[in-house]
């Protein structure tokens, strides 16, 4: 991340914020992710189902994190 941070001339934070985002995103679609699979046996959803469920709000997660970072970026955050 550090030589990513570099060779982009952005700051710390706002790579630790790019970095976060797309951790939560991640988790949220990953089948190897426990609390998820757990949360989804027990209500007797299956995966796929739930992926379909979630494209929608996954769409505008990774759009408000592109709208967070670039607004990092733009103030220039230090």
């Amino acid at each position: 991340m550090v030589s990513l941070r570099h060779l982009l001339g952005m700051s710390r934070q706002v790579i630790v914020l790019a970095y976060q985002s797309s951790v939560l995103i991640g988790c949220l679609l990953a089948p190897t992710a426990g609390p998820t699979l757990a949360m989804l046996a027990v209500a007797k959803i299956p995966y796929s189902k739930s992926l379909r469920a979630m494209t929608v709000p996954v769409a505008l997660l990774i759009i408000l994190s592109l709208v967070e970072v670039l607004v990092g970026v733009k103030l220039n955050l230090r």
